[in-house]
């Protein structure tokens, strides 16, 4: 069985479009899990006095905040954009090789 270059480029492809739609649907959580924590920290911020806590120790890292919802929504996009941007980039062999002659 021989494999092809134009195999491998269909397979290449494959595998990004498959982890494309599992950033998609970890970016969709994010953005819904922001939202829900965004309207509970609405709903409490009505009624009571909001408080910031941050702790930093060698087992983990905790923040405590009304507006955690918000440092989701961030992450979130970040990994997205990250993502889209180094690593659901195909380039064809040919392409590479003509850039770099052009230099």
């Amino acid at each position: 069985m021989r494999v092809t270059r134009a195999d491998i480029f269909a397979w290449q492809i494959f595998a990004a479009n498959c982890v494309l739609a599992l950033v998609a649907v970890v970016s969709i959580a994010g953005v819904s899990f922001a939202g829900l924590q965004l309207w509970a920290a609405y709903r409490i911020a009505r009624t009571e006095a909001t408080t910031i806590e941050l702790e930093v120790s060698k087992e983990k890292i905790r923040l405590q905040t009304s507006v955690i919802g918000i440092v989701v929504l961030v992450i979130s996009g970040f990994f997205l954009i990250i993502f889209l941007h180094d690593v659901y980039k195909i380039d064809s062999p040919d392409a590479n090789a003509r850039q770099t002659l052009h230099k």
